[in-house]
């Protein structure tokens, strides 16, 4: 939160070091981490964004008390940019000048293969985004998390990539159209291999 740890991930590690710190003071910038948030998968909570920002230990929903303080005076400090929405039931908060986008947002009609750092992927609210325990399990893993295929603003499966072959498990059957756009997707994938190809996973599809 002070700047003085740097935190370095390639894809794979994890790595921590000392820096110097900013020159700036910390709570303008700490102001504009929890808009940022916001802006990227708001609605949200004091609580979500403690969890994201890596104020809590351990799982969502540990709390160790202090860090929860902060991040609900966070969301005091920035009172008056903020409105509170309801979405399925639950009470958030969005940034005002957000508000009319989000009224006026319809789903869109896209297939994409989302990378396993998406930021779509870092709600808190999981069960949200993934309703079906079993499929939450598949892509947050305790180990290396998959990609997500999304479909028409729907996760409906996970993949993962071995050089020029990505291997698809879809949760559900997929119409022609959609396994032929993921098709596409990986042909436009920037990396270097002399083929490219896309694998269908062989377990049983759900009911």
């Amino acid at each position: 939160m002070t700047g003085a740890v740097r935190i370095e991930w390639d894809g794979a590690m994890t790595s921590w070091r000392l820096a110097e710190p900013p020159p700036e003071p910390p709570e303008p910038a700490r102001l504009e981490l929890a808009r940022r948030w916001l802006r990227s998968v708001g609605p949200s909570t004091p609580k979500e964004f403690a969890w994201w920002s890596g104020g809590w230990a351990g799982s969502f929903g540990a709390a160790t008390g202090g860090e929860l303080a902060d991040a609900q005076q966070t969301f005091r400090s920035l009172e008056k940019e903020l409105t509170e929405v309801e979405f399925e039931g639950q009470k958030g908060w969005a940034l005002r000048t957000d508000r009319s986008r989000l009224e006026r947002a319809v789903p869109a009609e896209t297939v994409r293969l989302l990378p396993a750092g998406d930021p779509y992927l870092a709600s808190a609210e999981r069960a949200l985004l993934v309703p079906k325990a079993q499929f939450r399990s598949e892509l947050w893993p305790k180990s290396v998390w998959p990609g997500a295929l999304l479909v028409n603003g729907e996760l409906v499966g996970t993949w993962r990539r071995q050089v020029g072959r990505v291997t698809v498990r879809a949760w559900r059957t997929l119409e022609p159209d959609v396994k032929e756009a993921v098709q596409e997707e990986v042909s436009r994938m920037p990396i270097e291999s002399a083929t490219k190809e896309v694998r269908w996973s062989t377990g049983d599809l759900p009911l």
